[in-house]
């Protein structure tokens, strides 16, 4: 019997342990500024985890700053993002929530939203939440894993502020093949139209740990990689590869350009990082080439419209009159204009007038487009000039505007360099005595 009880106590053992060895064990990843982590964008470590931070700047500058109450700001009332990412590969298994502690200045007009390898995450089911000048902690959930992306955007001109990141997961078990890559986002990739030379090398790191395979590392049509600085760059028709042995023992830095001989136009896609039974990881990379001589814009606006300006950060396109092509067509070409540049359209000479969406919301500020639509203004701009006519009639006969007979007192409104034709009719038996306009007959 005692024979029989050990064999049943090392069965028993021997199955807890393999349950066991396959479980996910549930962990938080949590860091709190109490400093200012950036000094210009890029990656910083923060708690273990590398974090890679971009954003669209007002003037181009990036600023950044730290508050005791706030956390680390992003930007300020005069060098503001308008939008700006957060995102980290470091972050493996199965994530169900993100919890973060944000604000802005105050009277921000912003929001935040979460992503986890591609999947939105949700707060009080919706998709983004509204910042407010108050630090506040929203906690965003859903089920995915992948990078974690931060999202903020504004249509004010304040600081962003981020107090605390708390990230919620399941660990992978300690066997499970992981590639890392670090940063997840390249940008500002540039070279100006009929440039023989490629745009600046950038450079991201690949890292595994429990790989079974080796990794392959696959680029989109518009760039080019390479495993070493300033020469050997390969094409999309090439994938680079890290053994398994070289991947699993340490970094491999991946120098990546815009290549040559693009036309002028911006150029987002990503870098696709690859391992069998690993998860597959992605390197946004954002860049443009630049039209040199300037851009031509051209907007299709409401019917009703009588004006059009454009305003944007575009050399001396503050206001700037449009050209009208036809009832519902505007245009302009300015030079030195960038395909980087931010812009807005407006039916008159101030933020009044400013374009709206579909639903009556004010838009974000517009990357290039050759052809851009307008849905409705906030308000419509009139400069013409209109003058009332007081029509007196007498009695037997009757003035006509129209084929329509106008009352006595009636007045008609007619704008500048337009026409109007009034036709008198006397009753039978009578004709018409006189005819007098302000005064003179």
């Amino acid at each position: 019997m005692r024979n029989k009880i050990t064999i049943l106590k090392t069965i028993l053992l021997a199955v807890i342990t393999m349950v066991g060895s396959g479980s996910a064990i549930g962990a938080t990843y949590t860091h709190t500024f109490a400093a200012s982590s950036w000094t210009a964008v890029g990656t910083q470590t923060l708690t273990s985890v590398a974090w890679d931070f971009a954003a669209t700047w007002k003037t181009g500058t990036a600023y950044f700053g730290y508050d005791a109450t706030k956390g680390q700001q992003f930007g300020s009332s005069t060098n503001y993002a308008t939008a700006a990412t957060l995102s980290t590969s470091g972050i493996s298994g199965t994530i169900t929530s993100v919890k973060l502690t944000t604000s802005g200045a105050s009277s921000t007009n912003a929001i935040v939203s979460v992503s986890v390898g591609g999947t939105a995450f949700t707060v009080s089911s919706a998709a983004s939440q509204a910042v407010t000048s108050t630090s506040t902690p929203y906690n965003f959930t859903g089920s995915a894993s992948g990078n974690i992306v931060i999202n903020w955007s504004q249509t004010s001109a304040k600081a962003l502020y981020l107090k605390t990141i708390e990230v919620t997961y399941s660990d992978a078990p300690t066997n499970t093949p992981t590639l890392t890559v670090t940063p997840t986002t390249l940008s500002a990739f540039t070279y100006n139209y009929g440039s023989s030379t490629p745009s600046a090398e950038q450079s991201f790191t690949v890292v595994g740990a429990n790989l079974t395979n080796d990794v392959s590392i696959a680029l989109p049509a518009n760039y080019e990689i390479s495993t070493g600085t300033g020469a050997s760059f390969v094409a999309a028709s090439t994938a680079i590869h890290i053994t398994m042995a070289a991947a699993n023992a340490g970094s491999t830095t991946i120098y990546v350009r815009l290549k040559t001989g693009l036309a002028a136009a911006n150029y987002n896609e990503n870098i696709t990082v690859s391992s069998a039974n690993a998860e597959t990881r992605n390197v946004a990379c954002s860049g443009t080439v630049d039209n040199g001589t300037g851009l031509t814009y051209t907007v299709s606006v409401p019917v009703t419209t009588k004006a059009c300006y454009i305003n944007g950060t575009m050399n001396g396109a503050t206001f700037q009159v449009m050209n009208k092509v036809d009832a519902t067509h505007y245009s302009i070409t300015i030079p030195n204009a960038t395909l980087t540049d931010t812009y807005k359209y407006y039916s008159g000479p101030n933020a009044s007038y400013i374009e709206l969406d579909g639903v009556g919301a004010a838009i974000a500020s517009r990357g290039y487009s050759a052809n851009d639509v307008v849905a409705t203004w906030a308000s419509i701009y009139d400069t013409t000039t209109y003058y009332n006519i007081t029509v007196q009639v007498g009695a037997n006969g009757n003035v006509k505007e129209n084929n329509i007979v106008i009352n006595n007192g009636l007045t008609v409104t007619v704008a500048s360099g337009a026409t109007k034709t009034f036709t008198f009719t006397p009753t039978a038996g009578y004709e018409l005595a006189t005819l007098t306009y302000n005064g003179v007959d």
